[in-house]
């Protein structure tokens, strides 16, 4: 497993780039996740402001006091820290871009998430937006600005939409192998609590299904 990357370092909060298959927390005081290991490099004052799925790479911030931490986690309930992922799925889209609302609940016994109606007990609001970026030999890279939080959303959504993510064991029934899935937080942008300016901070998916698309070759992309 590659190791995290440190992405930006300020006095009141840390981004981080955390590889797939790496827990951002785990409540184990035993087990080797992303908390502990920057506990182990001296941070005393960690407080998570953005979940990640242990199988999802990319970018999760933390704050560094609890004054940032309030101001941070406020702006996260308010909708004010933009979340951007970038996702490889089977199919294509039918519209190149548009929103998407459902209504997610979670199974607890097997720990997925699925499309309810709208009135199901327990049932919560799931809403994002995608754009396409390009399309190759059958499989989309789409960009998606994630406006709730909700458990395994994206996978979820996009299963949904029968454009399940390239090696999601979860949620990708057509795959039959073992991987991650191939979404990544991609960038994150919120207002620096300790001098009120927007800042914005990305990273480039590592898992290998991206390399397919000419997006990242800097070719130009079919769509």
């Amino acid at each position: 497993m590659s190791k995290f990357v440190k992405i930006c370092e300020r006095k009141d909060f840390l981004c981080v780039y955390k590889p797939a298959g790496l827990p951002v927390q785990t409540g184990n005081p035993m087990a080797e996740d992303l908390e502990h290991l920057l506990r182990g490099e001296g941070y005393d004052h960690l407080s998570l402001i953005n979940r990640l799925d242990q199988p999802v790479e990319g970018l999760v911030l933390f704050a560094l006091n609890r004054k940032s931490a309030a101001a941070l986690s406020r702006q996260l309930t308010e909708g004010r820290i933009e979340k951007t992922y970038l996702a490889a799925v089977e199919g294509v889209p039918e519209e190149k871009e548009g929103r998407v609302t459902d209504f997610l609940l979670t199974d607890r016994k097997t720990n997925l998430a699925r499309v309810v109606p709208e009135h199901t007990p327990e049932a919560k609001k799931a809403v994002l937006d995608y754009r396409l970026l390009e399309t190759k030999e059958g499989k989309s890279l789409l960009r998606i600005n994630l406006l709730t939080g909700r458990h395994h959303q994206i996978r979820a959504q996009l299963a949904n939409l029968r454009l399940p993510i390239l090696e999601d064991m979860k949620y990708n029934t057509d795959f039959k192998g073992k991987g991650f899935p191939a979404l990544c937080s991609h960038a994150l942008s919120f207002t620096e609590p300790s001098t009120g300016k927007r800042v914005t901070f990305s990273v480039l998916p590592r898992h290998e299904a991206f390399r397919a698309f000419d997006f990242f070759s800097g070719e130009q992309p079919q769509i």
